[in-house]
């Protein structure tokens, strides 16, 4: 169809951001699952934080959250904190 694809012969490609961002994996997106078809069981993150959310007294939307990136969960207060890649 007209329009789509790329013009090789553009002076200069356009790079879509939102395009791009459309098609990315990612866990936080929802679109990730982590398995072992060895040992029989796969999950993602909103399974997840509903199977342990009741276990650590957390709501699973919070708890979804904090699951995947910069956090580690703080014993003493019971919260979950960002931390620094360099910690």
């Amino acid at each position: 169809a007209a329009g789509e694809g790329i013009d090789l012969a553009a002076p200069e490609l356009q790079f879509d951001l939102a395009a791009e961002e459309a098609v990315t994996y990612s866990p936080e997106r929802g679109n990730v699952a982590f398995g072992s078809a060895s040992h029989g069981w796969a999950f993602c993150l909103d399974g997840f934080a509903r199977l342990i959310a009741g276990k650590m007294g957390a709501k699973p939307a919070n708890l979804q959250r904090v699951l995947w990136g910069e956090f580690s969960f703080n014993k003493k207060t019971k919260r979950a904190q960002f931390r620094s890649p360099t910690d």
